[in-house]
């Protein structure tokens, strides 16, 4: 089920992202908009564990409901009498007149490649996912690792900003100015920025600050374990490079806010343009420069601001509705599939191309519980003609 609640969660994302491209995107403020992202998020992976868990329940349940032969014989419902059918002819083959009771429950076996390519790569499928996530995982290591490194050999320095201490890391690098947060708050200097004039210099400390204090650091290490989950989910990649663009945008407010004058800081931008990259770093060189200097220069009107509450709740209803007309569906072809699994593996073993729908179901539902073999009782068997 795991591969189901996945897939829905991409469903989800991709609503929730549509959504956001294409009408509130530039009509909320950046934080409102990183609000409105990580909310979508939250509510693509809760919405599908509720929805895909009560709808398996319910269709599995009903073609295997568990009652031993006592509680079903000589019931005139029809199912029972099946049932009632099918018990007959486990303890005395030949007595069952019912035959067409048994075709309707009957399942008839017919290969499908699609399927047969599931169940015959499904080893291999799940080696490269665990190999992907421990990739995924190696390169976090690898990024702290780097950062660790960093702090050891650069020279600190201790700085007061706002009644915080900050350790100033001087080092020259392919960054100029950066910031991360492990144990403590740090940010990368590189000698060359002691050149530029003191405002200039503080509107650069500023906007590191301003990462720093937002946890942008964290925001990395969260999306770098979503990308686990997400890593085939094209939705991941334009949420991080949204996120990406919104902290440089509240990075860049911020600095602005404390030190002032527009222009000047947009030529600072201009003037400090070279790309740095310093993997869960925050670098004030960014990326996306057109689209900063243009929030800088000329200023956007949030017309939807004061209506975020409404927004969300408006989609999380859309998201609710969407989920739970999804799940039932989904549900049913993943069990449709567990089905045929069950009838490939017979088949194999058997040779068997006829099978008795209630046992398949409830052997599905038995592995759905985990239960052991001791505590069920058949209540149908195969019938071949």
């Amino acid at each position: 089920m795991i591969y189901l609640y996945i897939l829905l969660s991409y469903l989800l994302s991709l609503i929730g992202f549509g959504i956001y491209r294409y009408a509130i995107k530039d009509k909320i403020t950046p934080k409102q908009r990183k609000v409105y992202i990580y909310s979508f998020i939250v509510l693509s992976f809760a919405l599908p564990w509720a929805f895909v868990q009560s709808a398996n329940i319910a269709f599995i349940g009903q073609h295997a409901e568990i009652t031993t032969p006592d509680d079903f014989v000589n019931e005139p419902v029809l199912d029972e009498a099946l049932k009632s059918c099918y018990d007959k002819v486990a303890s005395q083959e030949g007595l069952c007149h019912c035959e067409q009771l048994q075709q309707s429950n009957l399942l008839y076996y017919t290969p499908n490649q699609f399927y047969n390519f599931l169940i015959t790569n499904k080893a291999t499928i799940q080696i490269i996912s665990i190999g992907i996530s421990a990739i995924v995982l190696l390169s976090l290591l690898f990024k702290i690792g780097y950062l660790t490194f960093l702090i050891l050999t650069s020279q600190r320095q201790i700085i007061r900003i706002e009644n915080r201490d900050y350790r100033l890391l001087r080092r020259k690098g392919s960054f100029l100015a950066a910031s991360f947060r492990l144990w403590h708050s740090y940010i990368l200097w590189h000698p060359n920025l002691d050149d530029l004039s003191q405002s200039e210099q503080d509107a650069i400390l500023m906007h590191e600050v301003s990462h720093i204090k937002n946890g942008d650091t964290f925001e990395q290490i969260a999306l770098i374990f979503l990308q686990i989950v997400w890593f085939i989910n094209p939705i991941y990649y334009l949420i991080k490079k949204e996120l990406d663009l919104l902290n440089e945008y509240i990075a860049d407010a911020f600095a602005l806010d404390k030190t002032g004058n527009p222009h000047s800081y947009a030529t600072l931008l201009i003037k400090l343009k070279e790309k740095q990259t310093l993997g869960l770093g925050q670098h004030f060189g960014g990326n996306a420069l057109k689209a900063r200097v243009l929030a800088i220069l000329n200023p956007q009107q949030f017309i939807y601001m004061r209506y975020l509450p409404m927004i969300m709740v408006g989609v999380t209803g859309l998201m609710l509705g969407l989920a739970a007309s999804t799940a039932p569906m989904m549900t049913k072809q993943y069990a449709l599939y567990e089905e045929y699994c069950m009838m490939h593996d017979e088949h194999d073993k058997t040779g068997k191309t006829v099978f008795c729908r209630s046992c398949l179901y409830e052997d599905l539902l038995k592995d759905r519980q985990n239960m052991s073999d001791g505590e069920w009782k058949k209540v149908a068997v195969e019938h071949q003609h």
